[in-house]
């Protein structure tokens, strides 16, 4: 394709802003030196604006717009030859990184990085990556579960919808979402997982929920909660006891177990 440039450095950036190819723009703004003037560090931030707004907030500091556009067209490149997927929106080396997990060093372990796939594409909400993944995998409705952890994370209320409608109620999903809910220190969801359970008959079951709520809640040092779980009718002792049976293989639970120490439990 010809293009009419004008010898005015502002008005040819707005041409070449336009070039569909991003191939095609690398080979004009290698062309001579004015080319190479013409594309300066603000043309090729632009340019990610221009065909790739939802690139901008994932450019590390440390990167000029140059480089990092290079990267980014790396990237989809690497998701069109390897993996035929083509990139529209989002973070392309996010979605990189996900694809990798089943070619990568865990590749000859589906039960894990099927779970960990559904997890990433639901946190960031990456849901044409994420319908690609449920068609062509055999997946569980413990990968599920991953899902709802990733899409509260991200507060994505589509995904949780459909999470919710399609992992069975013996799987808990209100108890893994009251726990992500808690630990994100989301009061509006865990409200919401806490109304998709109100007719739940099994005691037991509601004070395990409870339980792994403010478990979640002051993992994620949100102790504005604490009130919350225990007008809902927590047990702290009962939390106290599970956090002991936890600690070893948790970081961080020790101090968890000294805060409902003092707070009463024993």
């Amino acid at each position: 394709m010809n293009y009419h440039w004008t010898g005015v450095k502002d008005v040819d950036r707005e041409i070449l802003l336009r070039v569909d190819d991003d191939q095609q723009i690398l080979d004009i703004c290698s062309f001579n030196k004015y080319f190479v003037e013409v594309c300066n560090d603000i043309f090729f931030r632009n340019r990610l604006a221009f065909k790739y707004p939802d690139t901008l907030d994932s450019k590390p500091h440390d990167l000029s717009w140059k480089k990092y556009y290079l990267s980014v067209i790396n990237y989809i490149k690497k998701l069109s030859t390897t993996y035929n997927f083509q990139f529209k929106t989002g973070d392309p080396k996010k979605y990189y990184e996900i694809f990798l997990w089943e070619t990568g060093e865990y590749k000859d372990a589906p039960l894990y990085y099927v779970h960990k796939q559904i997890y990433l594409a639901s946190k960031y909400g990456y849901i044409d990556l994420l319908n690609i993944i449920l068609q062509r995998k055999n997946f569980g409705n413990n990968d599920l579960l991953w899902g709802l952890a990733g899409a509260v994370e991200n507060k994505h209320q589509v995904l949780i919808d459909y999470y919710m409608a399609h992992i069975p109620e013996i799987w808990d999903p209100v108890k893994v979402g009251v726990y992500y809910a808690g630990k994100n220190g989301d009061k509006k969801l865990i409200d919401y997982f806490m109304l998709k359970g109100k007719n739940m008959t099994d005691q037991n079951r509601m004070d395990s929920i409870l339980i792994e709520g403010l478990i979640g809640a002051l993992e994620g040092k949100n102790y504005d909660l604490y009130d919350y779980f225990v007008s809902k009718g927590v047990d702290i002792n009962n939390v106290l006891q599970e956090v002991r049976d936890k600690a070893e293989y948790n970081e961080g639970y020790d101090m968890i177990a000294n805060y409902l120490i003092s707070k009463g439990a024993v």
